[in-house]
């Protein structure tokens, strides 16, 4: 029998919201390992892969948010990007995470209990495919070997997608086999319900359809018989999304309610240019979506380089590419803040307050792949290709079930806050079904993208593969404005660096990716 480590470090770290500076190396073969049961294992590497995907200080998920222009952060402002900036992301997801899953896939193949390597499939399948969505070529076929192989080959993200439509249809064969033991309560995103995994597993695959579709690799045979199938996403209530809690002690709140209400700075900023976005659509979800420190009528703590006072507050934010005098990131008690959708945070009912961190819940789940999002993934793939289906029909489904997603969090935050009626939702897809129908075919695209970017906000990458595999939905540029206050002295960012300290060590390592230039293998505009 082999051993394995199991990485309980991975899932203190998620549950305790920890942020550590010294991440373990892909290159570094674990020590000292441990003969640790399933049970374990699996819970330990989808804490780790959740807790990379949300919205961490300095993480993947943020800077995608930012290039997608639903928020503002310091770190990448102006598609600024180093080889230090993800060194934590990408040692964790490799050497705690994806190791973890393999190891489930591995030892579980050696017990025959299938319903476990079905399970880490599917989510290891998920990460690499953000992985190659955001860093392009990443070592995979030789990776996780541990001391098997220091100096994994970056394999081309081409490849790399087409082995995760086979590994996902061997998920599903998994998932569907007798097994000689099945995940229950020790998986934390599903509870071992099997047929929400399969569903998972085709809602990935159409998901990656989507992101190839310009390529050789879409297969619209593939993408009529999953439709035809209805195994994919079809309810919020089984959306793919990591949950957490209220705690503090030990702390397991969302790691965005943690820099946004407890944490001594504030450094994430609603993007004006978001903000104008939905206030010029009249949005009932912008309360929802931020909250309003400063009531109406009141004044910021210092000048502002963005403020706009509404009847629901003052909102106080920063743009992106701000260089003026008054491009302040430290607002603390003026900014608004991520409100009760993303990060579990307060409702904005107009009064304001000082937030801290006890005056909001902070369980908000961090969404991943949702109900809504299949909508318009299906919305887009029958405009564009001609895939079954209704796209008009699929993009009123899709806000629909984005405003239910806002309700749902709603009850589960249990703040209190108002839910949206349905008059008031209908009036809004009536709206923007309006606008679709008197829009040519790419205005359709662009407004079936830009409400999925909307209800995206907290989830930023998948808007960003959007935004590059489209153009779509028109995004800010500071150098357009018409302000000497904005500048960006960078082209927008195509992809994300590596991490140095990985090219250094593995001599199979490419040479520094060029964000500016270096795109990703479906990125063929």
């Amino acid at each position: 029998m082999k051993k394995y480590k199991i990485h309980i470090l991975t899932l203190l770290i998620t549950f305790l919201g920890f942020s550590c500076e010294d991440g373990l190396d892909i290159n570094q073969d674990p020590s000292n390992p441990l003969d640790a049961p399933l049970s374990q294992i699996l819970p330990a590497g989808q804490a780790s892969v959740g807790f990379r995907m949300s919205q961490i200080t300095g993480g993947p998920n943020n800077a995608a948010s930012v290039f997608a222009h639903q928020m503002v952060n310091f770190r990448v402002d102006q598609y600024t990007m180093t080889g230090n900036s993800f060194t934590n992301d990408w040692n964790f997801l490799y050497s705690n995470g994806l190791r973890d899953l393999e190891a489930v896939i591995e030892k579980g193949t050696e017990s025959e209990a299938w319903h476990y390597v079905g399970v880490a499939q599917v989510l290891k399948s998920f990460a690499f495919g953000v992985m190659v969505d955001i860093w392009g070529d990443v070592p995979y076929f030789d990776a996780l070997q541990g001391s098997g192989n220091f100096s994994p080959a970056y394999d081309g993200g081409q490849a790399i997608y087409q082995d995760l439509f086979v590994v996902l249809d061997e998920a599903i064969a998994n998932l569907q086999k007798e097994s000689s033991l099945s995940p229950a309560g020790d998986d934390v995103i599903y509870n071992g319900n099997l047929t929400r995994w399969i569903e998972l597993a085709n809602s990935i695959k159409l998901k990656l359809y989507l992101n190839a579709r310009l390529t050789s690799l879409y297969d619209q045979n593939a993408v009529n018989q999953i439709i035809a199938s209805g195994d994919y996403i079809q309810s919020n209530a089984n959306d793919f999304q990591f949950n957490y809690g209220t705690s503090q002690a030990p702390q397991n709140q969302n790691p965005a309610f943690q820099t946004n209400y407890a944490a001594a700075s504030r450094e994430m900023f609603i993007s004006p240019f978001f903000y104008q976005r939905m206030k010029g659509l009249n949005d009932p979800r912008m309360n929802y979506y931020w909250f309003n420190q400063i009531p109406e009528g009141g004044n910021a703590q210092n000048p502002t380089d963005f403020q706009d006072e509404t009847s629901d507050g003052l909102f106080v934010s920063t743009r992106f590419g701000a260089v003026g005098p008054n491009a302040n990131f430290a607002q603390q008690n003026s900014q608004s803040l991520l409100g009760l959708y993303p990060a579990g945070g307060s409702y904005n009912d107009g009064n304001g307050g000082t937030a801290n961190a006890t005056s909001a819940p902070g369980n908000a789940p961090q969404r991943l792949l949702t109900n809504y999002a299949m909508k318009f993934i299906l919305a887009e793939l029958v405009l564009e290709e001609g895939a079954n289906g209704d796209d008009r029909q699929l993009f009123a489904d899709g806000i629909q079930a984005a405003f239910d997603k806002v309700n749902d969090v709603v009850g589960i935050v249990g703040s209190g806050a108002p839910t949206i009626d349905q008059a008031t939702i209908t009036d809004y897809i009536n709206a923007r079904l309006a606008e679709y129908d008197a829009a040519d075919n790419r205005g359709k695209l662009e407004i079936i993208l830009q409400q999925k970017a909307i209800a995206n906000f907290g989830w930023g990458i998948d808007s960003y593969n959007d935004i590059r595999r489209t153009g779509l939905p028109e995004i800010y540029d500071p150098n357009a404005d018409g302000d000497v206050n904005t500048t960006s002295s960078r082209s927008y960012a195509l992809s994300f660096t590596y991490v140095d300290t990985q090219l250094d060590a593995n001599p199979n390592a490419p040479s520094q990716r060029l964000p500016a230039t270096d795109n990703v293998f479906w990125d063929v505009n």
